[in-house]
């Protein structure tokens, strides 16, 4: 979090102040879906999920303190946890196929902008 804190201030720093700056989380931060599966087995699912929910609250927490805009991108991809991915996956099943990667312009495309009052 500490490092993503400072490459935001960094992107801030860079950019108008009118900006708005949108900072994804990760959908897993390692290969998912059967591709996932058939590389490390069912029990690396919920560790590679419960470190990802990690990342992604310091990801947040990051970007709104920097009073940027944070984006799910796991709920799209993986639902509450539930879902499997692979059809939103290349074949390496850590990479976005053209499905996943218009998933994730939806997602940004609605990113609800931080509310300047609160």
């Amino acid at each position: 979090g500490s490092q993503l804190t400072s490459d935001l201030q960094q992107v801030r720093a860079e950019v108008s102040r009118s900006a708005r700056i949108l900072v994804t989380t990760y959908w897993n931060v390692f290969e998912d879906g059967d591709v996932g599966q058939q590389d490390f087995g069912k029990a690396f699912h919920p560790w590679s999920d419960a470190v990802t929910k990690s990342a992604n609250a310091q990801i947040c927490s990051a970007a709104q303190a920097a009073g940027d805009t944070c984006v799910d991108l796991y709920t799209p991809f993986e639902g509450a946890g539930e879902r499997n991915p692979t059809d939103l996956l290349a074949d390496d099943g850590d990479h976005p196929n053209a499905q996943g990667h218009k998933l994730i312009a939806e997602a940004l495309l609605e990113a609800e902008p931080l509310d300047p009052t609160s």
